[in-house]
């Protein structure tokens, strides 16, 4: 049997000669020579490259779209805070994500957030592995969530994970609302676009105070409740990144590049570069089927990642048509 071929392989090949910095005689460095006189600054080839042949990697959007991740509110407890993980997922086809506001509801007063990289845990009470990234003062809201608007965005980039502490210094135990920890409600969004995990509800009224009301300063297996927005900075298509893409959108960068080698075919007359230029232009979820009804608020509050990026393997696709046939 022939086995199938990959994408690569599909490619008709494109043969691009360009000149290089070897064909140029003059002074190629930037500065000073050893007479301090100035020299002309080095050539940059990529300058003179059409924009097919320069495809970015990410899109150049400072956030492509914004999305409000919302928790699941069984008003437990309400104290001075929270401290949690959240984690970006690794499984889309994503630059990074951008935290630009938490919102959280209770009685409020003067609050704070905090950022730690990677973690909360083993940094409860040590205030210089945080970074301060809001403070403010807010009037007591029990049943609207109050965003705290970041003035700069926490960076995550696929994969990663920081800590989060959302805290308030009103005394008393009726600032910020939170939940018990429910281990068996968290697996099913294990694989959203931002996964909030569980953490540690802050009882003291000073920031990583160690003495409550209770003669404790935190108490742990406690989750988060209210509003974490984000935006996403999606990854745009190169040969280099195609398995990190969808199922459909795999299929479909194969299917016109198999359509591009018949001599028939309209598409025919566009080289590779152009033909690889038009796919780096096309959204990550364009070729999602439309019975799917999938959207990116399901991805991200549902976690349903798994029709999208379920390991593909051309070689054994019993349910689609072998695209490389005649």
């Amino acid at each position: 049997s022939v086995s199938p071929p990959t994408l690569h392989e599909i490619g008709r090949g494109m043969a691009v000669t360009l000149w290089s910095d070897d064909d140029y005689d003059g002074d190629l460095d930037a500065g000073a020579d050893s007479d301090g006189m100035a020299v002309e600054p080095r050539i940059n080839v990529d300058d003179f490259l059409p924009a097919v042949l320069r495809r970015p990697v990410s899109a150049n959007h400072i956030m492509h779209e914004s999305i409000t991740v919302e928790t699941t509110d069984f008003e437990d407890h309400t104290f001075c805070g929270m401290m949690f993980d959240v984690r970006c997922t690794d499984e889309l086809p994503i630059e990074r994500l951008d935290i630009m506001s938490v919102a959280v509801r209770g009685a409020l007063g003067p609050m704070t957030v905090y950022m730690a990289p990677n973690t909360f845990r083993g940094k409860a009470n040590n205030k210089d592995a945080w970074t301060l990234v809001y403070e403010g003062e807010h009037e007591r809201s029990h049943r609207r969530f109050v965003p705290l608007q970041l003035p700069t965005p926490i960076h995550l980039a696929a994969g990663e994970s920081c800590g989060i502490f959302v805290h308030s210094a009103r005394p008393g135990d009726s600032a910020v609302v939170y939940d018990n920890f429910r281990g068996a409600r968290r697996g099913d969004r294990e694989r959203g676009l931002l996964t909030i995990l569980p953490g540690m509800a802050a009882l003291d009224c000073r920031p990583f105070g160690n003495t409550g009301l209770w003669g404790e300063g935190f108490r742990d297996r406690r989750e988060f409740v209210g509003e974490i927005e984000v935006g996403v900075r999606w990854r745009l298509w190169n040969p280099e990144c195609h398995d990190a893409f969808s199922v459909s959108f795999r299929r479909a960068a194969r299917c016109l590049l198999l359509c591009a080698t018949r001599q028939d075919c309209i598409v025919h007359a566009l080289s590779d570069a152009v033909l690889f230029y038009v796919l780096n232009m096309c959204r990550w979820d364009w070729f999602e089927p439309p019975a799917s009804e999938i959207t990116v608020e399901d991805v991200i509050v549902q976690g349903t990642t798994d029709n999208l990026m379920d390991d593909f393997d051309s070689e054994d696709d019993s349910d689609a048509s072998p695209l490389w046939s005649d």
